[in-house]
C-alpha cells in the first residue's frame, strides 16, 4: 500500500498520513488511532529513517498481538514504549521498520521477517507466553523482547519490575492506614499480570495483611470490559474491601465508572491505585493514583541492548527490570 491508498481509506489527506507515519504532531488522537487501525489491518510496515548523515543499520520493531485486549486497549502505554524505541534508534543512526504480527497474518509476516530480518529485532512481547516463543526459532538475528520477562528462556528482555512496583503500591495503601486491601485482577492472563499477582501476595505477607480470596475481583482488561464486569459484581451484592490495587489503569478507570454509578464514593469509601500511568489517568474522575512506569526508557534501553548485541556479537543473555514511581492523585485517601 502507498500513502495515498491509506489516506483514501481513512478519508484524510496524504499529508495527514505522513504526519502519523513519522510520529509528528498536528493530528487528532481519533484520526491517529483510525490511521493506525488501517495500517494494522492491511499489514503496512512503515520505515522510519533517522535524520543522520550516515545510516548505521536497520532494526525491525515487531508488534505482537495475540488477542489485542492489552496491546490495543492500553495504547498510551504501548505508544510510549514505541516512542522510546524510535527516538533512541534515530539518535544512534538506525532506521526502524514497524511490523504487526498476529494469529491472522502470522505465517505471511514471519516469512517476510525471515527473508528480511534487518540487523536485529525488538519484539513487543506484552501478549506473548512461553509457548509462543517457538516462532522465533528460525530467526537468526539478535532479538530483544520488551514488556515481558521470560524466566528460563534464552532471550534478552527489558521490562518493568512488576513485583517491586506492586509492593510499593500496597505499601502506600498500608501507610494510609488500610488493613483490608483487595485486588482488581485481569481475567486475561499475561506474564506481567501474573507477576503483579505474585507481587500483591508477597506484599500482603511481608506487610502483615491477611490475603482474602474474596477480595480478588477478576475484570476484563479493557475500559468497557472492566466497567461491565464491575457492574455484574456489584449486582451480586459483593462486599468490597476499603482499598484495592488494580492490575492496570485501564481496569481501574473502567471499574471506577461502575462503582460511582452504584453510589460508591472514590476515595472516601474505596481507595484505588492503578499501574502504568497512562494519559487517561488525569482525565479520570477522580484522577487516578498509580505506579508510573518509565515506558520510553524501556524502549530506549531495548535499542541500546540490541545494538550492543549487533555490534559486538554479544551472546550473553541480559534481562533488565526497571523500577516504578508512585504518583499520588485523587483516587486514594487516608483510611477512615
Amino acid at each position: 500500500m502507498k500513502v495515498k491508498d491509506i489516506a483514501k481509506l481513512a478519508n484524510v489527506s496524504p499529508a495527514t498520513v505522513s504526519l502519523v507515519l513519522n510520529n509528528k504532531p498536528g493530528v487528532s488522537d481519533d484520526t491517529r488511532k483510525k490511521i493506525y487501525e488501517i495500517l494494522d489491518k492491511h499489514g503496512y510496515s512503515p520505515t522510519i529513517v533517522p535524520k543522520t548523515e550516515q545510516l548505521q543499520g536497520s532494526i525491525r520493531f515487531l508488534k505482537y498481538k495475540k488477542h489485542g485486549l492489552v496491546v490495543d486497549q492500553n495504547g498510551g502505554f504501548i505508544a510510549s514504549v514505541i516512542d522510546g524505541v524510535d527516538n533512541e534508534a534515530r539518535k544512534l543512526g538506525y532506521s526502524l521498520v514497524m511490523t504487526t504480527l498476529s494469529p491472522d497474518n502470522c505465517n505471511e509476516v514471519l516469512q517476510i521477517v525471515k527473508n528480511d530480518c534487518r540487523d536485529g529485532i525488538i519484539l513487543l512481547g506484552t501478549e506473548l507466553n512461553n509457548q509462543d516463543l517457538v516462532f522465533l526459532n528460525d530467526i537468526n538475528v539478535p532479538i530483544v523482547i520488551v514488556d515481558n520477562y521470560f524466566e528460563f528462556e534464552e532471550y534478552d528482555c527489558v521490562v518493568m519490575n512488576n513485583v517491586d512496583a506492586v509492593f510499593k503500591a500496597v505499601q502506600y495503601l498500608v501507610e494510609l492506614g488500610y488493613k483490608d486491601i483487595g485486588y482488581f485482577h485481569s481475567s486475561f492472563v499475561i506474564n506481567n499480570f501474573a507477576a503483579r499477582e505474585e507481587g500483591y501476595k508477597k506484599a500482603l505477607k511481608l506487610l502483615g495483611i491477611e490475603y482474602k480470596r474474596e477480595n480478588v475481583f477478576h475484570l476484563t482488561p479493557t475500559l468497557e470490559g472492566a466497567y461491565r464486569d464491575m457492574q455484574k459484581i456489584l449486582q451480586t451484592g459483593a462486599v468490597l474491601p476499603s482499598a484495592v490495587f488494580s492490575d492496570n489503569d485501564t481496569i481501574a478507570v473502567g471499574a471506577i465508572k461502575a462503582l460511582k454509578e452504584h453510589g460508591i464514593k472514590i476515595p472516601e469509601q474505596l481507595s484505588i491505585i492503578g499501574f502504568d500511568d497512562i494519559p487517561f489517568c488525569l482525565m479520570a474522575d477522580p484522577p487516578l493514583t498509580t505506579m508510573r512506569i518509565f515506558k520510553e526508557k524501556i524502549g530506549a534501553l531495548a535499542v541500546r541492548r540490541l545494538i550492543d548485541k549487533i555490534k559486538n556479537n554479544d551472546t550473553n543473555i541480559i534481562k533488565i527490570q526497571i523500577g516504578a514511581e508512585l504518583i499520588i492523585r485523587g483516587s486514594t485517601c487516608k483510611a477512615r
